[in-house]
C-alpha cells in the first residue's frame, strides 16, 4: 500500500492520536470524520465521547505500525497532521464511522476519504450502531456528564423528651405584619447574541437566527450558499460571518 509508515504512540480521543513518523512524534487528526468531544474546553465531555476514544484504542494500540495517506493539505491550523490511517487492511477513519461514532465531515479542500467514510456512516445508521442506537441515555452532540447518585438519607436519633413547660401567661394579641411587596418579574434571559450556539447535530441544521456554521477542526466557517454547508456539522452556529471571523474562523472558498 502506498503511503507513509508510522508507529502509534498513543490515542488522544476518538479522532486524534499521536504517531511517530520518520522518528518525529506527531499529532495526527483523522481526516473526514468528527467524533464526540472529550477534551474540548467549551464543549466538555459529549455523549459517546469516552466510547469513541475507547473504540479508537481498540483499533490502534501503542507500538502498532500504521500507514498514513494524505490529501491536499497536510496540516490544520493546530499544526496537526491530517491523514487517513490504515492499521493493516483496516481503514481506521471509515471503521470509526462504521461503528456510528465518526460523523462524516469535509475539511476543505480535503475530500479524498469523504465518500468512503460517508458510506460507512450509512451502514452504522442502517444497523443502529453508535449514535443511531436506541436507548442511548444521552443526546449526540451534547454534554454527557455522568449521573450522580443521590446522597444517602442521614439518620438522626430522636432527642430525649423533656417535661412540658408550664403554660405561659396569656399574651396580648400581636398585630399581623404587613404583607411583603410582590416580587418584580425576572428579566428575560439574554438571547444567544452573535454566537456560538449549538444547532441540531443529527440534522446538521443551525437556528434561523444563527445560520453560519463554523467547523472547529478545519477552522472554516460556511454560509448557506457554500458548497459544503449541508455536510458541515452544526455544533457552532453564528449569527453573522463577521461573528465567526471574530472567533478566529476563515471563510470557505467555495
Amino acid at each position: 500500500m502506498d503511503g507513509e509508515r508510522g508507529i502509534v504512540v498513543s490515542v488522544t480521543d476518538g479522532d486524534t492520536l499521536r504517531i511517530r513518523i520518520n522518528g518525529v512524534e506527531e499529532r495526527v487528526r483523522l481526516l473526514n470524520i468528527d467524533t464526540p468531544e472529550t477534551k474540548h474546553p467549551s464543549h466538555g465531555v459529549q455523549c459517546l465521547g469516552p466510547e469513541s476514544t475507547a473504540a479508537l484504542k481498540s483499533l490502534v494500540a501503542p507500538g502498532q505500525p500504521v500507514t498514513l495517506r494524505y490529501d491536499k493539505e497536510r496540516r490544520d491550523r493546530y499544526d496537526r497532521v491530517l491523514a487517513g490511517v490504515w492499521a493493516g487492511d483496516t481503514f481506521v477513519n471509515a471503521e470509526m464511522a462504521r461503528l456510528g461514532l465518526g460523523e462524516p465531515v469535509i475539511f476543505q479542500p480535503n475530500v479524498r476519504f469523504y465518500n468512503e467514510v460517508h458510506a460507512a456512516w450509512q451502514e452504522a445508521k442502517a444497523a443502529g450502531r453508535g449514535q443511531f442506537a436506541s436507548g442511548l441515555g444521552c443526546t449526540p452532540g451534547t454534554a454527557s456528564a455522568p449521573a450522580q447518585a443521590a446522597p444517602a438519607p442521614q439518620q438522626f436519633a430522636a432527642p430525649a423528651s423533656k417535661p412540658a413547660p408550664a403554660p405561659a401567661p396569656a399574651s396580648k394579641p400581636v398585630a399581623a405584619p404587613a404583607p411583603a411587596p410582590a416580587p418584580k418579574p425576572a428579566a428575560a434571559p439574554a438571547a444567544g447574541g452573535s454566537g456560538p450556539v449549538a444547532g441540531n447535530t443529527a440534522t446538521k441544521t443551525c437556528p434561523a437566527s444563527h445560520p453560519v456554521k463554523a467547523n472547529d477542526n478545519s477552522g472554516i466557517y460556511h454560509l448557506p450558499h457554500n458548497q459544503a454547508y449541508s455536510q458541515t456539522n452544526a455544533r457552532n452556529c453564528y449569527a453573522t460571518a463577521a461573528a465567526a471571523q471574530a472567533a478566529g474562523y476563515r471563510a470557505a472558498k467555495r
